[in-house]
């Protein structure tokens, strides 16, 4: 893009507040058939809806003189102005798979969208979904070309008011296409004037792995795609970031000075630079007051590109180091410096830059027309390069004193767990209104904004609390500060002596043991298991005992050493026995597991004092048997007495008389000897058998009586035939 061209893009445009068409899109996709093998999707949003068309048209013949394979698919969204007669002067938005040789005409098109703003970021969000739906790959490219204008954006589109992408309009696509896919661009390349800023890396860093971009004014088609992609069909198996090189050496190739520039930052890296900038941004407020003249010359002195407001940030911490001398400002600068080259693997010739720029207005007059329009951006919500503009650009005309804050019970560890609680107490001598900016890091160099809020203030202190969701905060311990302004120049930071600790993640169980698992109706049972927290540790556990779904005991438990081991009681055959655990962290966190188990009973009834009446029966008599039998556990079921009757085992159920005495009869048996055996089973089955009894049957027993008389009879017998013999 000229300079020429690029005057066209005027810091007037860059302050106009644009109205976003809501865009119809109506497509008829025709039919196509994904290669599920292949290694890249390129996503080219060519917006030729303006006074570029004209390049556009030929970077599309780039690409085409390459064009797809069956590893590699370029697809492009194309939108045109219509002044330029190529291809038929056509003037809606096409999209187009690029095949080797293709024509950018109406005809070759997979289908036409009608005229839509290529400024709204509803429609990069829907070419992009588009894209990975219909030619999904290993991995992706996103390029976007069009006029830039740093802070203010990219893609201006003449055909909806200028609108354009501004920076958080980038962000919303990417973001909604990563929740909506789940994909990480692998990168994202910016063919578009003034766009290699640190504003924008703030946007996209989360979505994508690398960025490809310039401080400074491109040259429009000067990016060779033929040759980029030539060598990327040619080896698809390229590493990202060695492409994403080859992306900023094409543009290089054919680029004079002051133009140059193009870079390559590592997206994964940035937050060390944002931290490291934040840091510098502070030790220039502070040192402000007494160094305002310094630090005037080290701005008017650091590299500066074709629009007077952007500067880029390494010229500018060597400039602050030669201007002020002081270790302090030497540190911050000499991190700041270290953390960029850590984030830039690839930058131009131009040895008076680094890769990657900020606004850096040179005066107060840039600052106030583009302030509004900074202040929009993420970056301008979360870092600390804004406050100090605002400290040196409000502050040079404004006597301001420096709210004063005392952190309150924030010492030693602290545990959190839904939220952050910070508590201090503040004031300000010129009842101004004053931002807190709340950060965390867990290693010092990464901070990371988390919260901000405002509060007016008065000369007398007063007492703010604040509760910090931590949703969006990863378990851990962190250290927190607090950077609050007055918005007049007023800028200060507070660290909190404390170790806070966030802590979402519930406790856990381990090596839970039941012994027994199926216990008697007569044993105890021992509970047994690890209880552990990494992070704020285990406080207790409530073990809650029901028994037929009655509780029957609540108890708390404190581990030790980690451990916990409780002892349950005995409980009666059949009860339905739960253990419900919850252990607590620190915090609140609880886990929840519940065990279970019948109580049992193994053993079979006893079987004792087994007696019979008559002791000696004969023939004629009927048998009673008796038999105590005792089942302490589920309980005696059924007795059974089984006699054999010289055929075969006959079986009757013996009655209970109580006191565990249980009673049958045996008829009388024409045998010389009765055979007999109790059988008791009790109610959980088990069964207990005795051995077989044998006792003695007579033929026939006579009655007392009978037997003296048959006695008397054979005396009196007996007596005569002695008689009668003496006489013979």
């Amino acid at each position: 893009m000229s300079p020429v061209k690029l005057a066209k893009f005027t810091i007037f445009s860059l302050l106009i507040l644009l109205t976003l068409s809501a865009s119809q899109v109506h497509v008829i996709y025709k039919a196509n058939t994904a290669d599920n093998n292949v290694k890249w999707t390129v996503m080219f949003y060519l917006d030729g809806d303006n006074d570029l068309e004209h390049w556009a048209i030929l970077t599309f013949e780039d690409i085409a003189s390459v064009g797809s394979t069956k590893n590699v698919h370029i697809v492009v969204q194309f939108d045109r102005s219509g002044a330029e007669s190529e291809y038929g002067g056509w003037s809606t938005c096409k999209r187009y798979l690029v095949t080797k040789g293709l024509s950018p005409s109406p005809n070759t098109a997979l289908c036409d969208l009608g005229e839509v703003d290529m400024g709204d970021p509803e429609v990069l969000l829907d070419f992009m979904l588009w894209a990975v739906e219909k030619y999904p790959a290993d991995r992706y490219i996103l390029i976007l070309w069009n006029h830039g204008g740093a802070i203010a954006g990219v893609c201006v589109n003449s055909s909806h008011s200028n609108d354009r992408l501004s920076l958080p309009e980038i962000r919303y696509a990417l973001s909604r296409f990563y929740d909506e896919t789940g994909i990480k661009l692998d990168i994202i390349v910016v063919e578009a004037c003034l766009m290699g800023c640190i504003e924008l890396t703030y946007e996209v860093h989360d979505y994508a792995n690398y960025i490809v971009f310039s401080e400074e004014v491109m040259w429009a088609h000067q990016l060779r795609y033929d040759e980029v992609f030539k060598y990327l069909v040619g080896d698809p198996g390229i590493p990202p970031h060695e492409l994403a090189i080859l992306f900023a050496k094409s543009y290089l190739k054919g680029a004079s000075a002051p133009y140059n520039i193009m870079s390559v930052i590592n997206l994964s890296r940035v937050e060390v630079l944002y931290s490291a900038f934040d840091e510098f941004s502070i030790e220039l407020v502070k040192i402000l007051d007494d160094h305002r003249r310094d630090l005037s010359l080290a701005i008017a002195g650091a590299r500066g590109f074709y629009v007077s407001y952007m500067g880029d940030i390494y010229s500018l911490a060597e400039s602050v180091v030669s201007e002020c001398k002081l270790d302090r400002i030497r540190l911050a600068a000499s991190t700041l410096m270290s953390a960029i080259n850590m984030c830039v693997v690839f930058h131009g010739n131009d040895l008076t830059v680094h890769g990657i720029s900020a606004f850096i207005p040179r005066d107060s007059e840039y600052y106030f027309k583009l302030r509004n329009l900074y202040s929009q951006l993420t970056f301008s919500r979360d870092c600390l390069w804004p406050l100090f503009l605002e400290a040196y650009y409000v502050g040079q005309n404004v006597t301001t004193n420096v709210p004063e804050v005392k952190l309150l019970g924030l010492s030693g560890k602290i545990y959190y767990r839904e939220y952050l609680n910070v508590t201090w107490q503040s004031r300000d001598l010129d009842n101004d209104t004053v931002t807190y900016r709340f950060y965390i890091s867990s290693d010092s160099l990464i901070w990371r904004k988390v919260y901000e809020k405002t509060f007016r203030e008065n000369s007398q202190w007063k007492l703010h609390s604040v509760l910090i969701p931590t949703q969006n905060i990863e378990d851990g311990s962190y250290m927190l500060k607090i950077v609050f302004s007055d918005g007049k120049g007023g800028v200060d930071i507070v660290y909190a002596n404390a170790t806070i600790y966030v802590d979402k993640t519930p406790p856990m169980i381990s090596d839970l043991t039941v012994k027994p698992m199926n216990p008697a109706y007569n044993e105890t049972v021992t509970l047994s298991f690890q209880a552990s927290d990494n992070i704020s540790g285990v406080d207790f556990a409530i073990i809650v005992v029901k028994v037929n779904n009655s509780t029957f005991k609540i108890e708390r438990v404190t581990p030790v050493n980690g451990q916990i081991i409780y002892v349950l009681p005995s409980f009666n055959y059949g009860s339905n026995v739960t253990v419900e655990i919850e252990v607590s962290d620190k915090v609140g966190n609880t886990y929840c597991t519940t065990i279970s188990y019948t109580v049992q009973d193994p053993y079979p009834p006893e079987i004792s004092h087994i007696s019979i009446s008559p002791e000696a029966p004969t023939q004629d008599d009927t048998v009673t048997v008796k038999a105590v039998v005792v089942d302490d556990g589920s309980g005696v079921k059924e007795v059974i007495l089984s006699y054999f009757n010289g055929s075969t085992w006959i079986n009757v159920t013996m009655h209970s008389m109580g006191n565990e005495t249980f009673t049958s009869t045996i008829p009388a048996l024409k045998l010389k000897r009765g055979m007999f055996k109790v059988i008791a089973v009790d109610v959980a089955g088990n069964i207990a058998e005795t051995d077989v009894i044998t006792y003695d049957i007579t033929l026939f027993k006579l009655p007392l009586t009978e037997i003296i008389i048959v006695a008397s009879i054979v005396a009196i017998v007996a007596l005569i035939y002695t008689v009668f013999k003496r006489k013979r």
